[in-house]
This record gives C-alpha cells, sequence and structure tokens, in this order.
C-alpha cells in the first residue's frame, strides 16, 4: 500500500467522521430550536392562565365584601377552564391538578353565595387563596423563573465591573 492511498484512506475516514458530527450537530440544532419554541409557548399559557386567576381573585374580593354577580365569576372560571384544557399538552400535571382544584373551591365559593352561607365565605376564600398563591409557586419554578433572575443579576454585575474598569 503507497502513502498516497493511506492519505486518500485517512481523507475518506475524516471525511466520514466529519460529517456524523455535522449530523449530530444538526440535530441537535433542531432540538434546541424545538425545545425554545415549547418553552415560550408554555411561558405565554402559563402567563395567560396567571392573569387569569388575578382577575378571578379580584372578583372574589369583591364577592367577599358585596354581593356580586356569580355569572361574572362562572363566566371567569370557564375561561380559565378553557385555557388550561386546551393547552393542557403544554402544561405540568402539578399545575393542571392545582388549578382544578382551584376552580373546586372556586365554585363552593359560589354554592356559598347561593346558599346564602356568607359565614364561611371567608374560609373557602382563604383556601383559594392558598391554591392560588400554590399554582403561583408551580408556574414560577416550571419557568425557571428564579433561575433565570440570577443569572441575568449575575450579567448586569459582570457588566457594571467591566464598565467600572474602564
Amino acid at each position: 500500500m503507497d502513502i498516497k492511498d493511506a492519505l486518500y484512506a485517512l481523507g475518506i475516514i475524516a471525511t466520514l467522521v466529519f460529517s456524523l458530527l455535522n449530523y449530530i450537530t444538526t440535530l441537535k440544532n433542531r432540538r434546541n430550536f424545538l425545545r425554545e419554541h415549547f418553552y415560550k409557548e408554555q411561558f405565554n399559557v402559563l402567563g395567560s392562565l396567571n392573569s387569569e386567576f388575578h382577575i378571578l381573585n379580584s372578583f372574589l374580593i369583591r364577592a367577599l365584601k358585596s354581593e356580586s354577580d356569580l355569572d361574572v365569576i362562572n363566566n371567569k372560571v370557564e375561561e380559565i377552564e378553557n385555557i388550561f384544557y386546551s393547552n393542557s399538552h403544554l402544561l405540568s400535571s402539578k399545575v393542571l391538578s392545582e388549578c382544578k382544584e382551584a376552580i373546586i373551591i372556586v365554585e363552593k365559593f359560589t354554592d356559598f353565595i347561593n346558599k346564602k352561607e356568607l359565614d364561611l365565605l371567608d374560609d373557602c376564600y382563604s383556601e383559594f387563596n392558598e391554591k392560588y398563591y400554590s399554582i403561583l409557586k408551580i408556574i414560577i419554578s416550571d419557568l425557571g423563573v428564579f433561575e433565570l433572575f440570577m443569572e441575568n443579576k449575575s450579567l448586569v454585575r459582570n457588566v457594571k465591573r467591566k464598565t467600572i474598569n474602564l
């Protein structure tokens, strides 16, 4: 075997190795794009879910202070259910179960208003408030908000140090 033939074989093997590495990199990049798109969709859904729960919370506070229109509360519950059932493929099972439990509490709340059992409303609202706080904690955890905040904070510190050194 000639040295020329050995170099040809080495070139073919190197081309094969680089092609495989390029293929693996392409697959990883494609998955990264899908992962980023999925995260954005989750972020949007969880943001709108959080917003709707906040509005529902304000309606429940109004209902505690004075008898309010229960249709508004029921419509808001229906909107929340539409959000998390139509996007259940994007949400964690923890978020789904906590939202369902919160909706059950709101239904108890409206039943107490209908039955004029106003003395039970405060306890029911406290239960909803705990569940709402639990949903917020899960959303923050699922999105990695705290980790992103800490990363951004360290980036800002590094930029400040560099500008001070200039």
